[in-house]
This record gives C-alpha cells, structure tokens and sequence, in this order.
C-alpha cells in the first residue's frame, strides 16, 4: 500500500476539488472537511442516482401511468442535488 502525502490544510476544499484529494483531505488528522461536508456529497450522490433512475423512466413506454408522479419526483431530487453541491 503506497502511502500519499497529506493534503494541504491550507487550499480550500470545494466543488472543483478532484474527488481523490476530497477523499484523502476526509481521512486527514485535520478539522476540515468533515463529517458536513461528506454527507453532502453523498446526498448529491444519492439525488444524482435517483435523477438518472427517473430520467431513464421519464416517457418510456408503459410507464405512461406513473408519469405524474416521475417528473415531480425528479424536480425533486434536482432540488436536492444542487442544495447539496453548492
């Protein structure tokens, strides 16, 4: 197992920070990000899921019936994956 370097206490952690310098800044002996901010993500993750599920759901044949309830569904989870990215 190769060992990485800490991550830099003193750049900002957000949005366009490469997924891997997230995940280690996570695991740091630091204060920052914490537990907020990895919940976060995964809350954007999870909404993301949910949105490609109903996008794939969204006018596909027989599912004519539950339509009402998708595109609500999938404002829905856009709303949550931008409230949790920013």
């Amino acid at each position: 197992m190769t060992q990485t370097a800490p991550p830099n206490p003193f750049r900002p952690i957000g949005l366009n920070t490469p997924l891997g310098e997230f995940l280690n800044a996570a695991a740091a002996k630091q204060a920052t990000p914490g537990g907020g901010s990895v919940t976060a993500l995964v809350g954007a993750l999870a909404a993301s899921m949910g949105e490609m599920t109903i996008n794939y759901s969204v006018d596909k044949k027989g599912l004519e019936a539950y339509q009402g309830e998708l595109r609500p569904a999938l404002v829905e989870l856009t709303r949550a994956r931008h409230c949790c990215s920013g």
